[in-house]
């Protein structure tokens, strides 16, 4: 089968126009719409973390505290992994908030090791990641972070929302243009939007329908627990 095209802002553009009965384009400008549109996708991506990216950011040896300024567009980390100089395992790192490292480091944060946590410190853009212990030969942190979207300028430019979801954008246009032209409909397609938009939040949150399963380390468990006796 043939692969859906992304949408782009001339498209959508088009039919925010037909949504409000101004596909000549007398009423409202076509920088107008594409302010609101952009405006729309980033609400909705800023609401619904539904952008992700993985970024592979480099290391040197002995640097605990790296920053994070590259990420553009950074709204949240959402996992890390290691992979130390050399090797070709990744090892997941466990979060913490930077008031908790207390209880980690015990005051003693030059620690050299290969990293187990990592934690956050400042705001974006200047947001940095601290790696505790610190690794001595350095290496590579793989981290998956939730962003903004990127501004559509151009009329070739996509809607940078998931796929199948740009019409989300557009019931929050609508609603703006709406709203700057005190038709009291704009109520109506603000109700739109927040009920699409509470949809996109469910369903991008985990791109699977399977329930999810906590699997514990068997390892900190009493072997009742985990085992019969049988081995199983």
């Amino acid at each position: 089968g043939s692969i859906h095209p992304m949408t782009t802002l001339a498209v959508a553009r088009r039919q925010l126009q037909d949504r409000l009965d101004d596909v000549q384009g007398r009423r409202w400008g076509p920088s107008m719409l594409n302010t609101w549109i952009n405006e729309g996708t980033r609400d909705i991506t800023r609401r619904a973390e539904c952008n992700q990216s993985v970024t592979d950011l480099a290391v040197p040896a002995s640097t605990q505290t790296n920053s994070l300024s590259t990420l553009s567009n950074l709204l949240r980390v959402h996992r890390v992994e290691w992979r130390t100089t050399g090797s070709n395992q990744w090892v997941a790192l466990e979060p913490r908030d930077i008031n908790a490292m207390d209880a980690v480091w015990y005051g003693s944060q030059d620690t050299k090791s290969t990293p187990q946590v990592f934690t956050l410190k400042g705001t974006p853009p200047a947001l940095s990641i601290i790696f505790y212990p610190t690794d001595p030969t350095g290496g590579t942190a793989r981290i998956w972070w939730w962003r903004l979207s990127t501004e559509a300028v151009a009329d070739a430019d996509v809607i940078d929302l998931p796929d199948g979801w740009h019409d989300v954008a557009l019931d929050y246009a609508e609603y703006r243009a709406l709203r700057r032209d005190s038709d009291p409909r704009w109520k109506e397609a603000f109700e739109l939007y927040k009920d699409n938009l509470a949809s996109l939040v469910e369903q991008t949150r985990r791109f699977t329908d399977q329930n999810g399963m906590v699997t514990p380390d068997a390892s900190g468990l009493p072997a009742w627990i985990y085992d019969d006796g049988y081995g199983w």
